[in-house]
């Protein structure tokens, strides 16, 4: 599941050289494991609005959940 957001501040892009607005693709990600838990990894990938180019991304664990719970 991939959303966009385009209301991200304004960083440098080091392809154009100059301030740019900076927009977001958050992709959420479920990780099973061994022990009937769920990791959730929200992948924040930043792109330059002006020429589109890959500026960085970011991974943050969200949290853990019981499958069995489920």
């Amino acid at each position: 599941m991939k959303f966009t957001n385009e209301s991200i501040s304004i960083e440098y892009c080091p392809f154009c050289r100059t301030a740019a607005n900076m927009i977001a693709t958050i992709t959420l990600k479920a990780i099973a494991r061994k022990d009937d838990t769920t990791r959730t990894i929200n992948t924040k990938t930043y792109h330059c609005g002006s020429c589109g180019s890959f500026v960085r991304s970011i991974n943050e664990e969200e949290y853990a959940e019981s499958a069995a719970a489920a």
